[in-house]
């Protein structure tokens, strides 16, 4: 199972577009933020910003998946360690 460390980085430019490479959740309300300036102002189409909205909500569902699998795993390792004993 890929996770956002394993996948292909993002950051850089393609074209005139920048992308992202790793997501911090500062990065992704600013990212939110600007979208929804954007949107305001007519610099974008609503469904552009509709996009980046359910893609945002997506990484950070990936991002809590992650969060609970390595929870998980801590846990497991430390039953197999206390059974050994």
């Amino acid at each position: 199972l890929a996770t956002l460390a394993t996948v292909k980085p993002w950051r850089g430019v393609v074209g005139d577009v920048d992308i992202l490479k790793t997501v911090a959740p500062a990065e992704l309300v600013n990212l939110l933020c600007e979208t929804i300036d954007d949107v305001r102002v007519g610099a974008i189409d609503p469904k552009v910003g509709n996009a980046v909205g359910y893609l945002a909500g997506i990484i950070v569902k990936i991002q809590q998946y992650e969060a609970v699998a390595e929870r998980l795993s801590a846990i497991e390792e430390a039953l197999q360690m206390r059974v050994r004993q």
